[in-house]
């Protein structure tokens, strides 16, 4: 004798599952962005030497968010001259 056998259909995978999931990735690239800029702000509170402090920065983004380069580039005062003050991962 055999057992009849009941099955719950499942939903199909539609558009509230993906705008779901794409929430939850906005939710965490928004938490991590937060933690990232507390982190850096704590650096910033606790370097006197500004070489150092763009090290840690970039130190920090390479961990928290995975930038392998990148440059930090800063317009001098009364001029419209851009100079690059910090670097990662680029030959000169």
């Amino acid at each position: 004798m055999s057992l009849p056998c009941v099955t719950t259909p499942l939903p199909p995978l539609g558009g509230r599952w993906r705008r779901r999931n794409k929430e939850n990735a906005v939710e965490k690239r928004e938490s991590t962005e937060l933690s990232v800029l507390y982190r850096i702000s704590q650096a910033m509170a606790h370097r006197r030497d500004v070489s150092a402090l763009l090290q840690e920065v970039f130190d920090i983004l390479e961990k928290e968010m995975g930038m392998s380069y990148g440059t930090l580039t800063l317009r001098r005062p009364d001029t419209d001259v851009f100079v690059i003050e910090a670097s990662r991962g680029l030959t000169p």
